[in-house]
């Protein structure tokens, strides 16, 4: 996929002599098709939030000349796809509980106890978990995490795995690299709830990558 870049155009047409029944027409018109353009060339994503006259969501055969009309690109599903993918990639296969850790307490502790780190990548957005990235709105901090009770130590080098310490940061640089002008991202250790909790009663932190739009 191309690099996604920066959407702002605007949409300037030759009006002189239309009445503004046309003029509306052409403008929607217009619109569309420099948005299908954008697309097909990897400009912009497949989700975007449009507002007509100002108001969010109207239809663009709804526009009262000369407007605007202004879509607002929405990356989230493009930026979490690929990130969590690229966490998947990075990490080692196998996983084990590291001495003085405690299994947590819980149905969902019980279901999640032997999944891999690997496979235990996960997305909050807004402090919601999500699966589904289409609703996500443009203005939420999205986290991509994982709850494995040695992600910390993979992440710091305190446990020694087929693949290089730095998870997070590498999901990171590669974050900024690729959606640098769309998007505010860092790492954080960060609390989960039901997290596992070490002998001395203290619970964990997990390494994420903090995400935000720029827009």
């Amino acid at each position: 996929m191309p690099r996604p870049q920066t959407f702002e155009r605007d949409l300037r047409v030759a009006t002189a002599g239309l009445d503004p029944a046309a003029i509306a027409q052409l403008l929607a018109k217009t619109a569309r098709e420099e948005i299908a353009r954008a697309q097909a060339a990897g400009e912009f994503p497949r989700q975007y939030v449009s507002s007509v006259n100002g108001r969010l969501g109207a239809s663009f055969e709804s526009v009262v000349p000369p407007g605007p009309i202004v879509a607002t690109a929405n990356w989230w599903t493009d930026v979490l796809t690929y990130g969590v993918s690229f966490a998947q990639a990075r990490s080692p296969k196998g996983s084990a509980l590291p001495a003085g850790v405690r299994r947590r307490a819980g149905a969902r502790a019980t279901r999640r106890a032997h999944i891999h780190y690997r496979d235990a990548w996960f997305v909050l957005a807004n402090g919601a978990l999500v699966t589904d990235y289409t609703g996500i709105p443009l203005d939420a901090e999205c986290i991509i995490t994982n709850d494995r009770p040695y992600a910390r130590k993979i992440e710091i080098g305190h446990q020694k795995v087929s693949v290089p310490p730095g998870v997070v940061e590498d999901l990171v640089s590669v974050l900024r690299r690729r959606y640098g002008d769309l998007i505010a991202v860092n790492r954080k250790f960060i609390p989960l709830q039901g997290a596992w909790v070490l002998r001395d009663g203290k619970a964990i932190s997990y390494p994420a990558a903090v995400i935000t739009m720029r827009f």
